[in-house]
């Protein structure tokens, strides 16, 4: 679906020669996850949403930075929620589009609703990050820990995240 996800495999693991089991190997959210999918990995802010953080003004202290390429103040993502919690009217999506690339994000909500991705920021505003880029460009939505999927339907008009939900 176009969504950035890090990548995965398998792998059976002996210490000393002896078998250990079967383990999950993720790729890290680190500059080189990021190169796969901006343009420049460095030039920017890589936040991470843990469970219940959202884009409210009131609570960008609660993200951690996992990357610091832009300013190290949030203000950047301050911005961002700020702008999303404007109020509704005819300038809202234009602005949220200058600043969202939000066909990525479409998709990655579309992507959560036909898994059953309950625990996700689509739903549950958990397991994911931000990118914003500190040059002129638009932030980007990464899914993160998708461990509880195929749990049950979900509704994909019932979203519980700020962005998702407007």
């Amino acid at each position: 679906l176009g969504v950035p996800a890090p990548r995965t495999s398998y792998c059976e693991l002996r210490v000393n020669g002896e078998p250990y089991g079967l383990y999950l190997v993720v790729e890290p959210p680190d500059r080189r996850f990021l190169g796969r999918w901006v343009e420049d990995p460095h030039d920017g802010n890589l936040y991470e949403g843990a469970y219940g953080d959202d884009l409210w003004p009131d609570a960008v202290e609660d993200f951690e930075i996992d990357l610091a390429g832009g300013p190290e103040d949030r203000s950047d993502l301050l911005a961002l929620a700020e702008a999303v919690q404007a109020p509704a009217g005819p300038d809202w999506l234009p602005r949220i589009e200058a600043l969202v690339d939000l066909p990525e994000v479409l998709s990655m909500m579309a992507a959560d609703a036909m898994l059953s991705h309950w625990d996700g920021y689509a739903y549950t505003r958990n397991n994911y990050r931000i990118w914003i880029p500190a040059a002129p460009g638009r932030a980007m939505l990464l899914p993160w820990g998708i461990d509880q999927t195929f749990g049950g339907a979900t509704d994909p008009f019932d979203f519980g995240g700020e962005l998702a939900s407007r």
